[in-house]
């Protein structure tokens, strides 16, 4: 597969939500490398913690349940740790 131009992936960096339907989608993405789709996660786990934050210092609601997207994240995270983490046989 033919990777993605830098700029397409820092894009996917910057907006992840918006790039992809879900963190499970970034795991099955075969464009991008191991690394860039644990950059994407760890950005779409920081937008989470940053939307958790405004929550709970009152500002107004966004869209979506940060804790669930959280965990969505964590779990891709976790299934790229287990391919990994897999014996090649």
């Amino acid at each position: 597969m033919v990777p993605l131009p830098e700029d397409t992936v820092q894009e996917m960096r910057l907006a992840p939500a918006a790039a992809f339907a879900s963190p499970a989608a970034v795991v099955d993405d075969g464009r991008l490398s191991r690394h860039q789709k644990i950059d994407i996660l760890n950005a779409w786990a920081h937008d989470c913690h940053e939307q958790s934050t405004a929550d709970s210092e009152g500002m107004p609601p966004t869209a979506g349940n940060p804790g669930a997207a959280l965990k969505a994240v964590e779990d891709a995270l976790a299934r790229l740790d287990a391919v990994a983490d897999a014996p090649n046989h």
